[in-house]
């Protein structure tokens, strides 16, 4: 399973606890289900952020593959 697949997986079990949460009889047991989807949120903003690191370290290592510009403005 490939990185995005696996943050959208974790975006929506976010989704599915802010869903649980809503439903929550008690505000302890909504507390909870908030808890756990800011969990989730965490792994998927972090999951989301390697991906992010990972492209810069290969756009320093390989460039962009276009030419220096030597004209001036």
């Amino acid at each position: 399973m490939g990185t995005m697949s696996k943050a959208n997986e974790y975006w929506a079990s976010a989704a599915e606890c802010q869903r649980m949460a809503d439903l929550a009889l008690t505000e302890k047991d909504k507390a909870q289900w908030l808890k756990i989807a800011e969990s989730w949120l965490r792994m998927a903003v972090g999951l989301e952020w390697s991906r992010v690191a990972a492209f810069g370290a290969e756009h320093a290592v390989r460039g962009t593959g276009q030419e220096e510009s030597t004209s001036s403005h």
